[in-house]
């Protein structure tokens, strides 16, 4: 998909404050599915190192290093000179990476209007369901021009108890709060993906 000797602009890491996808890539104490955002992530990166690893899943460099055996192993991931790594096609293939078409302009764009209808939609909840948290992850934390949709995560906090329906009014909310925007990838926020580098947008 992408010419892998490609050089852009580095990756730059984030403090942390989080797609999912099954997979059996180990990166030490990180959970399979923040292995499989990392690949994602730094799908059209230019070679990187055990250090942005560690930095965008929030582990130590020495897991890091231990991990890329593994994931060298399985095909994800292939050494490049001066101690520098890719991704592969087929670490692309896990992840559900795209070759990066949107600007960032545009995806800044497209993040702004989704904070504008999140507080929109939470001042129309008078009770019950509302968003409590939203965050962002993913390449859209680099500073490369071009980027893959923003991965955007939503916690919602509920007047009572979660059950079937708080549930179903949340799918609903991250559905039409995603506005049919093709540079949004929406989801439910899930521990690991606080656990990972990333933006706390609200």
């Amino acid at each position: 998909m992408r010419n892998r000797g490609q050089k852009g602009s580095g990756h730059r890491r984030r403090s942390s404050d989080g797609e999912t996808a099954a997979s059996s890539a180990p990166a030490g104490s990180a959970s399979a599915p923040a292995v499989v955002s990392f690949l994602k992530e730094f799908s059209a990166a230019p070679p990187w190192t055990a250090k942005d690893l560690a930095g965008a899943l929030n582990v130590a460099e020495s897991e890091a290093n231990a991990a890329l055996p593994m994931l060298e192993a399985a095909g994800y991931v292939q050494r490049t000179s001066g101690g520098r790594w890719m991704t592969t096609d087929q670490a692309d293939a896990v992840s559900g990476a795209k070759e990066p078409r949107f600007t960032r302009a545009s995806v800044d764009k497209a993040v702004s209007g989704l904070i504008d209808r999140v507080r929109a939609w939470n001042a129309e909840q008078r009770r019950g369901t509302k968003v409590a948290r939203m965050i962002v992850y993913g390449d859209y934390l680099s500073e490369r021009e071009r980027v893959q949709p923003a991965e955007i995560a939503i916690e919602f906090e509920h007047s009572g108890d979660r059950g079937a329906a708080e549930q179903a009014v949340e799918n609903e909310a991250v559905k039409g709060l995603k506005a049919r925007s093709a540079m949004l990838n929406m989801h439910l926020l899930e521990p690991w993906m606080a656990g990972r580098s990333h933006r706390v947008l609200l």
